[in-house]
């Protein structure tokens, strides 16, 4: 995981980064995000769902997107409402996170013939 800072107050990403670190993630040196956000937001891409979900629990209130091109890596971008890293849930704990689709991104076209099949109704076999 990378962490990184959309905010102007110096070393925020370094400080999120050791708590991080303290706490038993793999990070990743911290940089400076390009752009500014509104909210601490989590990145991660498909696939990686219950990684960033655990991370998005270490940060109270912060924002999960799902995009493409992260791979593996889960990047959480400190916002202005950034205050503390938390410690993570134990591990086996349930998480709830809500993820936002990446509004930049034009929606899937699924094609014309496709069928869906509800696996958890049986009852009209």
């Amino acid at each position: 995981m990378r962490v990184s800072n959309a905010t102007a107050q110096s070393g925020l990403a370094a400080t999120a980064t050791n708590q991080l670190k303290r706490d038993g993630f793999k990070v990743l040196a911290p940089d400076d995000y390009p752009s500014s956000l509104n909210a601490t937001t989590v990145f991660f891409s498909p696939g990686n769902e219950q990684a960033a979900a655990t991370v998005a629990a270490a940060f109270a209130n912060s924002k999960v997107e799902r995009v493409s091109g992260y791979g593996k890596v889960v990047q959480v971008v400190l916002g202005p409402d950034f205050k503390s890293v938390t410690a993570p849930p134990p591990s086996g704990s349930s998480v709830s996170v809500q993820i936002d689709r990446n509004s930049s991104n034009p929606p899937t076209k699924l094609p014309e013939d496709l069928t869906v099949t509800n696996a958890a109704d049986t009852t009209c076999e």
